[in-house]
């Protein structure tokens, strides 16, 4: 039991900025053993931006202004590291250099201006998308949003290989398996049942869309890089949004 709640707050810091231990030390293969527990990780951040909507409804907050608010929250609850893996991602993989090169550049602290021009196009497409629902829709979507992408990274880190051997990515897959990948699944689908069953199927789009942007980066680099792993949720969040706001549109949940 110790050691369950142990590998639930591993995973709880390392993808949030909540705090209850001051561990400077990890165990051998915690980080695998705490990827089972992403999804609830997902719910946990998804709580807490529904507590944001609830606010600046409450304060009735202009719809454009909510969305940034709602965006400035989520980078001081979670942090700034999956946008800082989008970044190196963008600077590296649309350097159009060679593999080792692109690897190199994604190791670099310096920002490019792929990188720039990335992260403002992901920034200004989250918030548009934001703005684009209603805000019933977005109040279960924003907890659907974080049960979906978060149980998303267990489908890379379990599944496709490493480009960078002893990086973020393969501690991570360091003691996972397929059972992990299972377990992690029911628990994201459950999850995400009780929001709204009628999810499902642009949560499965986005599967499949998040797989297939895996695939190219993984033909890109070799395999896939803890810098990947933040490019990949941030770019499944986008696709989940549009393909939920498409089954609006399409008159499939309401």
């Amino acid at each position: 039991m110790k050691k369950s709640w142990n590998n639930f707050l591993t995973a709880l810091e390392f993808l949030t900025r909540i705090k209850f231990s001051s561990r400077s030390q990890w165990e051998e293969g915690s980080f695998g053993r705490s990827v089972v527990f992403f999804p609830v990780i997902g719910c946990i951040i998804g709580l807490g931006m529904q507590a944001a909507l609830l606010l600046c409804t409450w304060l009735q907050i202009p719809l454009l202004l909510q969305a940034v608010l709602l965006m400035s929250f989520e980078l001081m609850l979670t942090g700034s590291l999956l946008y800082d893996g989008f970044m190196d991602t963008c600077d590296g993989v649309f350097s159009a250099r060679s593999r080792s090169r692109m690897l190199e550049i994604m190791k670099d602290s310096h920002v490019g201006a792929n990188a720039v021009l990335g992260v403002v196009l992901l920034l200004f497409l989250k918030v548009s998308l934001f703005t684009a629902f209603s805000t019933e829709h977005l109040f279960r979507l924003l907890l659907a949003l974080y049960i979906v992408s978060r149980t998303m990274m267990v489908l890379f880190i379990v599944h496709f290989p490493n480009a960078r051997p002893g990086g973020l990515g393969a501690i991570f897959q360091a003691g996972t398996s397929q059972a992990t990948s299972i377990a992690a699944f029911i628990t994201g689908a459950i999850l995400l049942g009780l929001v709204n069953p009628g999810l499902f199927i642009p949560a499965g789009l986005t599967v499949l869309l998040g797989a297939a942007t895996a695939w190219y980066l993984t033909g890109q680099l070799g395999g896939l890089t803890g810098d990947t792993l933040g490019f990949l949720t941030e770019t499944g969040e986008v696709y989940f949004l549009l393909a939920v706001f498409v089954w609006i549109k399409l008159g499939q949940f309401c």
